[in-house]
């Protein structure tokens, strides 16, 4: 790996991401050709997925933010993961151009946030969105 991302790996540890499940964010860093394009291909080939699998990109700014939201009635562990994900938003925009949300499969959907570092390479987060 050409960069240090001990930063987000750190910013990405505790953290949940609530659907109908709760399941954590996992780091994911790809190198990236500077001719590849960043597409549901690129990510479906890199997590090992079936290329039958539904694709489609969505908006990355909006997952984070509402993931950012602090209610009224949050009790303090909600709280603390709207505020781990602020951190982590503000890292995302810090670091990376081109976010992109890339959500794949159904039901048991696979999120996919990443972006390109200065140097082209992929990197950000994984998850799964249950939604029946």
């Amino acid at each position: 790996m050409t960069n240090n991302y001990t930063d987000l790996e750190e910013a990405l540890v505790g953290l949940l991401y609530r659907s109908e499940s709760d399941y954590p964010l996992e780091f994911v860093y790809w190198a990236k050709p500077p001719e590849v394009i960043l597409d549901c291909s690129f990510v479906r080939e890199h997590l090992a997925l079936d290329a039958d699998l539904k694709t489609e990109e969505g908006d990355a700014q909006s997952l984070l933010e509402s993931c950012c939201k602090i209610e009224s009635w949050f009790e303090e562990e909600d709280r603390k993961q709207a505020l781990g994900f602020q951190k982590l938003r503000d890292l995302l925009n810090q670091r990376f151009s081109k976010l992109r949300l890339f959500r794949i499969g159904e039901v048991e959907i696979n999120l996919v946030l990443v972006g390109e570092d200065s140097a082209g390479h992929v990197a950000g987060f994984k998850t799964i969105s249950v939604e029946t």
